[in-house]
């Protein structure tokens, strides 16, 4: 077997008679909207506004009535002032960047990571992000009419580009990464409601005594200490020393482990920080213990930086893998080779600049990945058992195979899909499908599953 790769709301039906008895229905001609669920909403929305989705000025889309994953089509509802997507899986916001009329936007709970499309909508006011993966504020620093700005939940480490937005009366950064909230401080305290409580971060060493912690300080620039400590041993606040008054700390450690230390402000802010310092003798995440049963290859996963986990420490090995996520695992495991990506993108749900654009368009040009016959590649969607392992069949080159005349698995035919990828899976030994005799063609797969599908794939 050759393994190069391997280096260390309403219904659409209720809205379609809905639509009948006004008589006017919105111009989907003119406003092509890929997305079934994007489209039942505006569909929807214009419907019971009475107007074409030309004139529609606000939607609410609601996650129970089908998740949204794609906004294509919204460039052309240039009289949209107001748009709700809360809990979808929209990732892509650069359909929105040319509506001149939109004032409102809230996005919370979805997939979103790149702020890039929103950097020339100055016109924006109130603006919702909590809930996503955003690391980067820095396309919002011209955003100089905005009022109301919420991001918490996010990964936000950098807060500097917000300093210049003058006219906020509330930001919310609840949960993210800021250990240095200071450059706030030039944000009118009277008149802004603030939160910044709930930070969380952390620190990797080697076990080795003392480890310097990072300065911190709240939006007033006030330097924040650790006021508890736990450890292996339990309180450990004693081996805490202040390092003068810049704000700095260090931790004296005498052996290895997780220390948990918090941080608490005493200013107007709210802030407050969870600062995580693991000795790479403990263990790699904290919710992959030992005893978990694919610990010995999440933690590979992690010592070959094909996956780190997530900012809080956590590695989430029941969350589901999306799309965009195996590709890029995909990616990373064939040591990310050069690659440049094609000026358009392939598929129409990807934006050339979507964080996975490079690990999206190196595999569809290595043929690990065609897409779907729409022309998306579903970036966001979940990956399924089935569409891995034929991921993993044509990473591996698409190998020789015949496959077995009888299925090894009572829930996948011989004639199904994904039959071959499947059987070649079981050949190798990959997988052994689950102890009921079933595969699991149609589940989703686990970040736990996807790291010991990659190792097996290696060893």
């Amino acid at each position: 077997m050759a393994r190069s790769w391997c280096v260390q709301t309403l219904s659409s039906g209720a809205a379609l008679a809905l639509l009948v008895l006004l008589g006017s229905p919105p111009a989907l001609a003119a406003t092509p909207i890929p997305d079934p669920a994007f489209r039942d909403c505006l569909t929807t929305a214009a419907a019971s506004a009475g107007v074409t989705l030309a004139n529609l000025e606000g939607a609410s889309c609601d996650a129970a009535d089908g998740t949204i994953r794609d906004l294509t089509g919204a460039e052309q509802l240039t009289s949209l002032e107001a748009l709700f997507l809360d809990g979808h899986q929209v990732s892509d916001l650069s359909p929105l960047s040319g509506l001149p009329q939109l004032h409102r936007l809230e996005v919370p709970d979805n997939s979103v990571r790149d702020l890039a499309p929103l950097a020339g909508m100055t016109q924006l006011t109130n603006l919702n992000l909590s809930g996503n993966d955003i690391r980067d504020v820095g396309p919002l620093e011209d955003l100089t009419d905005l009022v109301f700005l919420t991001l918490d939940g996010n990964a936000i480490e950098d807060v500097e580009p917000l300093a210049g937005l003058s006219k906020l009366s509330f930001l919310g950064l609840a949960q993210n990464q800021i250990t240095y909230a200071g450059y706030l401080s030039s944000l009118s305290q009277a008149n802004l409601a603030l939160n910044l409580e709930g930070q969380h971060t952390q620190v990797d060493i080697d076990h080795a005594g003392v480890t310097h912690l990072p300065q911190v300080r709240d939006s007033a620039r006030v330097p924040v200490y650790p006021v508890t400590c736990g450890g292996p041993a339990g309180d450990c606040l004693h081996a805490v020393e202040r390092n003068g008054a810049a704000g700095g700390a260090s931790l004296d450690v005498d052996q290895p482990g997780t220390y948990v230390l918090t941080y608490q402000g005493d200013d107007y802010d709210h802030y407050s920080l969870t600062l995580t310092v693991q000795d790479q003798e403990g263990e790699e995440f904290p919710d992959v213990p030992s005893t978990h049963p694919f610990h010995g290859e999440i933690s590979w996963l992690a010592a070959e930086g094909i996956s780190i986990g997530y900012a809080d420490g956590t590695f989430r090995p029941n969350r589901d893998v999306t799309r965009g996520e195996m590709v890029t695992f995909l990616y990373r495991l064939a040591g990310s080779p050069a690659h440049v990506p094609p000026v358009e993108s392939p598929f129409t749900d990807v934006s050339t600049t979507s964080p996975d654009y490079t690990a999206i368009t190196w595999a569809a040009q290595q043929e690990i990945t065609t897409g779907f016959t729409d022309g998306t590649f579903g970036r966001s969607a979940h990956t399924t058992r089935g569409q891995m392992a034929a991921f993993i069949y044509r990473f591996d080159g698409s190998p020789a195979f015949t496959p077995p005349a009888t299925s090894p698995f009572e829930d996948v035919g011989v004639s199904a899909t994904f039959y071959r990828p499947i059987t070649w899976l079981v050949s190798e030994g990959i997988t052994r499908g689950y102890a009921n005799g079933l595969y699991g063609m149609n589940d989703q797969v686990t970040r736990g599953q996807m790291a010991a599908f990659l190792y097996r794939l290696c060893h």
